[in-house]
């Protein structure tokens, strides 16, 4: 093997390295992503959960005030 093709060997070879340590990063950031989202999801409905049941108990109020008028 000439020094030029172990050169273009050993070049390919840390491109695919760098390539897998690459792929493996942006994969755990997606990972990461999807996860975050899951918890904004979660969370915004949890929100709005409540706010539901806080309306509903209040107008549960303003009903029973206005019937023991």
């Amino acid at each position: 093997m000439t020094l030029e093709r172990r050169a273009e060997a050993l070049l390919a070879l840390v491109e695919d390295d760098q390539r897998a340590k690459c792929d493996a990063i942006r994969a755990e950031a997606n990972q990461r992503a999807r996860a975050l989202l899951a918890q904004a999801h979660a969370d915004a409905r949890a929100q709005v959960r409540a706010a539901f049941a806080e309306e509903r108990a209040r107008a549960a109020s303003l009903v029973a005030a206005a019937r023991a008028r």
